[in-house]
């Protein structure tokens, strides 16, 4: 009976590690600190539906960025496919952006009365036009 326990403890104690190779283990890895950046890039960028961003008078225009959104051109919301305004922004433009101007959401019908938002808007950097150019 005691040999039964103890081998029983041992199976649901080895059931308990973790059973992913270590090379899928460090796949999730990479891809949960890809999140964690991607995350911390989105909170950064200031959202704005003018031209106008507060403290920061002088930017220069990166290009245009569009993205999934559901009801609300500010991210905030939740995201029903697909990246965010926010985060196609830094997928286009990477660490460059710092602000999203002229903010704004369209619905696209997409047939049998059924749509989705999206959210669209241009990427800015408040760094000089010559240090925004450069590739990060």
């Amino acid at each position: 009976m005691k040999n039964l326990l103890l081998g029983i403890v041992a199976v649901v104690a080895a059931g308990c590690a973790s059973v992913a190779p270590p090379g899928v283990q460090e796949r999730a890895e990479a891809v949960h600190e890809r999140t964690a950046e991607m995350d911390a890039a989105v909170k950064r960028i200031t959202e704005v539906s003018g031209s106008t961003i507060p403290d920061h008078p002088n930017y220069t225009v990166l290009g245009p960025v569009s993205g999934d959104c559901e009801g609300s051109p500010q991210g905030n919301q939740e995201i029903i496919a697909g990246d965010s305004v926010k985060e196609a922004a830094v997928r286009k433009y990477g660490a460059r952006v710092d602000a999203i101007i002229n903010s704004d959401a369209v619905y696209v019908a997409t047939g049998g009365g059924t749509g989705y938002r999206e959210c669209t808007g241009t990427a800015v950097s408040y760094a000089s036009a010559a240090a925004a150019a450069a590739p990060q």
